[in-house]
């Protein structure tokens, strides 16, 4: 896996974009100022450099630093961090783990920094725990934890990918929630990695190909997914585009400068950083206990159920309903130990059948 997730990572564009006709955005108040790294330029010109540019413009752009290869970058508190991963032409692997001053784009590599051979692929940094993340490949995908001084990578879960043939590509929101673009030649689906167990559950489906190197990032601001999106054998799709979880929504932004493959997508914000939350906003690795007064499928607390708690069940799992603990230990509808949309789906269907009084 490890031998074809770098081959296909290290293609370049190889054509120059058709007109694509997809949704427009609808959240145009916001301007979300990106950064990332050049993998590829239909015309060479800005290859291997680092660019920034802005979500309501992203044909223009700013090119700061040329750059060795990247694929894994995050930004966190006036710094972006990342790692370098390419071998020379004596074959030898470089893998620095370097920081970039966000304001200056002055890079620096801490001595003896690297990942130690792993290839990192994506990082993105959790408020919810207070820890930078990255999603590495040693011929499976697993996460890991980042050393902000060190560039140390600490391994936290094997990613449990089922049927899935691999993760390009994940961010995670501000409440904790961890985000994955799968690998698919036709349609990527995006879905939620758990960072305990590392099993993976599909939201939604983006109709987009994701098999060439690319990335996201998540925006507090418009409390969105930036995905940079790249299909260099048609350039058929090629461009930024805005996933929104809430409404499972995919809208089409533009193509970044004149095609270009992007690696290391950050968004810089122009914010106050949220502070770190006490826990994410996601099920429950551990069953808590369990109460005399468990009603299971009452996930609004309210004493009964009904269809309501089927929305509030499926809205907790997208990030967008927040349930107390006794809400919590009730979504767990099946009695299987785990939240998730099984649950919905056996919740509603028992409403339905009309098991449920």
């Amino acid at each position: 896996m490890k031998k074809i997730v770098a081959i296909l990572l290290s293609a370049a564009l190889l054509c120059t974009a058709a007109a694509i006709a997809i949704a427009s955005p609808t959240k145009d108040s916001v301007s979300v100022h990106l950064e990332g790294f050049v993998a590829g330029d239909a015309n060479g010109l800005h290859s291997d450099h680092w660019i920034g540019f802005s979500a309501d413009n992203t044909t223009e752009f700013d090119s700061y630093t040329g750059f060795p290869a990247t694929y894994g970058a995050a930004y966190y508190n006036g710094n972006i961090y990342g790692y370098v991963y390419g071998y020379d032409s004596e074959s030898v692997l470089h893998d620095d783990f370097y920081v970039m001053d966000a304001a200056t784009h002055f890079i620096s590599y801490p001595e003896g920094a690297s990942s130690e051979g792993e290839f990192v692929y994506g990082m993105a940094y959790n408020y919810a725990d207070n820890k930078m993340y990255a999603i590495c490949d040693d011929n499976k995908p697993y996460l890991a934890t980042v050393n902000l001084e060190t560039g140390a990578l600490t391994k936290t879960v094997d990613i449990d990918l089922g049927s899935y043939l691999g993760i390009q590509c994940f961010t995670i929101d501000n409440s904790g929630n961890f985000y994955g673009l799968t690998f698919a030649a036709i349609s990527s689906k995006l879905v939620r990695l758990n960072p305990a167990t590392g099993s993976v559950t599909e939201i939604m489906s983006t109709d987009l190909p994701c098999f060439y190197a690319q990335s996201m990032a998540w925006d507090a601001a418009t409390n969105a997914i930036y995905w940079a999106q790249v299909d260099s054998q048609t350039s058929s799709s090629n461009g930024l585009y805005r996933i929104d979880v809430a409404s499972q929504s995919v809208s089409y932004l533009g193509q970044i400068g004149n095609n270009f493959e992007i690696t290391g997508l950050v968004v810089i914000p122009d914010y106050v950083e949220p502070e770190p939350t006490a826990e994410p906003t996601v099920a429950p690795t551990a069953e808590p206990t369990q109460p005399a007064d468990k009603l299971p499928g009452d996930i609004n607390v309210d004493g009964s159920v009904d269809f309501a708690d089927v929305s509030c069940l499926y809205m907790y799992l997208m990030g967008t309903f927040e349930a107390t603990a006794q809400g919590v230990i009730n979504a767990d509808f099946n009695g299987d130990g785990s939240v998730d949309f099984s649950d919905v789906s056996e919740l509603y269907m028992s409403l339905i059948a009309g098991d449920i009084k």
